[in-house]
């Protein structure tokens, strides 16, 4: 099972450019709900639900496809992997029993905290005349804040070997530090204005923002070590960890851990 862990740390910077161009590429495809929230947010009283709406609804053409795609960049240097329930199971099958982590009730309760998260200037879409622009604006950028927390949190879960960190609440809240906060003002979300949100994530710094993540890789990574320490000087130790495709980051932390 450790060696399994191991390889999803295997050419993790090249996985992790992968991963952050798919999250991208989900986030600005989960523009077209903004057709959703058009037609009722000029409604006093709907627009709110219509944009909860309208992000829950995108679970199966957004969140559960993007946690597919992760999980196939991630699970790549394995033929196959052991699921949630201990099976011996191909990849294609983990990264469909994983996709449904991310059900209605995990996106709704989210997505209601991502509109408390905004601040007062969503509150402009309950008002008549003001609120069917201002929606638009406020859905698509709630829209693609969620997806890059869902993109995030499934990054980390995938680095601290196939395991939420705690569990999948306190990951989203580690994903939601990552990505940054929502607040936005009514002048953010007034039309003309652009609609998108800076969301910056480096998916490479991952281990050294959550130390979780860091300790679990450094674990995964000490059997191997120990193989080799037998054998090789340390200085061989880490070029050939380096060379399997190990950050030299993770492999020096381990190194440290083991000689220490």
């Amino acid at each position: 099972m450790s060696l399994q862990k191991v390889s999803l740390l295997y050419n993790l910077a090249e996985k992790n450019a992968r991963a952050h161009q798919i999250i991208k590429d989900y986030a600005q495809k989960h523009a077209i709900m903004d057709v959703v929230v058009g037609g009722v947010s000029w409604i006093p009283g709907l627009a709110y639900p219509a944009i909860l709406a309208s992000i829950t609804l995108q679970s199966q053409v957004i969140y559960k496809p993007m946690a597919e795609d992760l999980a196939a960049v991630y699970l790549r240097d394995t033929d196959s992997y052991i699921d949630n329930l201990g099976r011996f199971a191909t990849v294609a099958t983990v990264g469909m029993e994983f996709a449904q982590e991310f059900g209605w009730d995990f996106l709704t309760e989210h997505a209601q905290e991502l509109l408390l998260e905004v601040g007062f200037g969503g509150l402009a879409t309950l008002i008549p005349g003001v609120g069917i622009g201002v929606a638009a604006g406020l859905d698509y950028l709630i829209a693609q804040m969620m997806t890059w927390r869902v993109g995030t949190m499934t990054a980390i879960y995938f680095q601290n070997g196939g395991e939420w960190v705690g569990n999948q609440k306190s990951t989203m809240e580690i994903a939601g530090k990552l990505t940054g906060g929502l607040h936005v003002t009514l002048t953010d979300l007034l039309p003309g204005k652009t609609r998108t949100k800076d969301v910056r994530v480096d998916l490479d710094e991952i281990p050294e923002k959550v130390p979780q993540v860091k300790r679990s890789a450094i674990q995964n990574i000490l059997p191997i070590i120990k193989g080799f320490a037998d054998k090789l000087p340390r200085p061989l130790v880490k070029e050939s960890l380096i060379a399997m495709g190990l950050s030299a980051m993770i492999v020096d932390a381990a190194l440290h851990a083991y000689y220490a």
